[in-house]
């Protein structure tokens, strides 16, 4: 369901509060997120 973007990978990630920080949600199902930038967005937080 595209409307919904059901069976889409994606990625979330949250701060210590809760808050999210970081979204990516591929638009194909077959693709993969940009795991390098996600795992920088990460680093950020760690600082």
């Amino acid at each position: 369901m595209t409307e919904l973007r059901l069976l889409s990978r994606s990625i979330f990630i949250l701060d210590k509060d809760d808050f999210i920080r970081y979204i990516e949600i591929v638009p194909e199902l077959t693709s993969h997120p940009d795991y390098d930038r996600a795992i920088g967005e990460v680093k950020k937080l760690l600082v």
